[in-house]
């Protein structure tokens, strides 16, 4: 059923709100939504998932639809609130950074494409992933080399020029730094199997990369969003089944001289194939350092583009069908 209307959660804090100004980005979305426009709730933080749960406590079963506008953070702090209700959709529109979950669900990063697209729309009961109670929609990165990344994304952001060398610190040690080293357990077979790797992303879904084609008519960020979408595209929404990717590479693997590396590998949709790479498949996984000195140590870990701290042993399971929402009919 199609709602009557449609109320906004935006992020007054999201990059592309930054950039356009609050102004025209609710200007864009009336346009695009006409008479089904309703509220829109201005946000930013900590403020975010009290809104939602004010807004289903309100609305759970009846005729008017929320979206999340932001990135996929902003989206992921909703989704918590709402998790696992069949009287609540949820909708997207890309605020943010990558907005994965906005293009996997067939929106454009481009926030007033994507608005367009709520014309003709149905739902999706989507899976969503769990790590020690923290829940996560597109993936979770486990390693320093990431988390530094993270970080120094997040200065250059609010305009810390510290950032620069930190970010050069952080592509060395995923060319030549120390690699993560992990002991997988999944509940299929119960046989730990070694993992090592410098970037160890796990998703929610298994991931089906597409090639990449390039367009000259992008640059900077919004290439990069293309490129990162093409490079993790999900299996689908509703697989059951976590994914754990383990990318050792070297400078070799990494470099724009080698053939066979691994840059290649993602620009042509084949990465998870790369001889660099180790994978598991599973409902459930659990990981431990390959190190006993290392069990039940403190670890930072990226989830969804938020930091969050966890302990190991990581204990990783799909919820099925646990987030309902909105997305464009075929």
């Amino acid at each position: 059923m199609q709602p009557d209307k449609f109320d906004f959660v935006i992020n007054r804090r999201s990059g592309t709100v930054l950039d356009l100004g609050i102004e025209q980005v609710q200007h864009d979305i009336r346009a695009a939504f006409g008479d089904k426009t309703g509220d829109m709730l201005l946000i930013e933080g900590q403020d975010i998932a009290q809104t939602v749960r004010t807004w289903a406590d309100q609305h759970a079963g009846g005729t008017r639809g929320l979206i999340i506008c932001g990135g996929d953070g902003t989206l992921l702090t909703a989704a918590n609130q709402v998790l696992g209700r069949k009287d609540v959709t949820i909708g997207t529109l890309p605020l943010g950074t990558n907005c994965l979950v906005a293009r996997q669900l067939g929106l454009t990063g481009d926030f007033k494409k994507a608005a367009a697209k709520y014309k003709d729309i149905e739902t999706v009961d989507m899976d969503v992933a769990q790590v020690n109670g923290k829940n996560f929609l597109v993936a979770m990165l486990i390693d320093p080399n990431s988390v530094q990344l993270f970080h120094a994304r997040e200065e250059l952001r609010d305009g810390d020029t510290v950032a620069i060398p930190r970010l050069m610190q952080a592509i060395t040690g995923a060319l030549t730094g120390t690699k993560t080293r992990i002991r997988v357990e999944d509940n299929t077979d119960n046989k730990p199997k070694d993992h090592a790797g410098r970037i160890i992303m796990i998703s929610n879904n298994p991931v089906t990369p597409r090639p990449n084609t390039l367009d000259l008519g992008k640059t900077g960020a919004d290439l990069f969003k293309d490129v990162t979408e093409n490079i993790v595209t999900k299996n689908n929404l509703n697989t059951g089944k976590l994914a754990l990717y383990a990318i050792k590479g070297n400078a070799w693997n990494f470099g724009l001289l080698n053939p066979k590396s691994i840059l290649q590998a993602a620009w042509n949709g084949t990465w998870t194939q790369h001889k660099s790479v180790t994978s598991e498949v599973a409902p459930e996984l659990t990981v431990e350092p390959a190190r006993k000195k290392d069990a039940g140590k403190d670890i930072p870990i990226i989830i969804d583009g938020e930091l969050e701290h966890v302990q190991y042993p990581l204990k990783i399971k799909s919820l099925p069908g646990a987030l309902r929402m909105f997305r464009p009919k075929p």
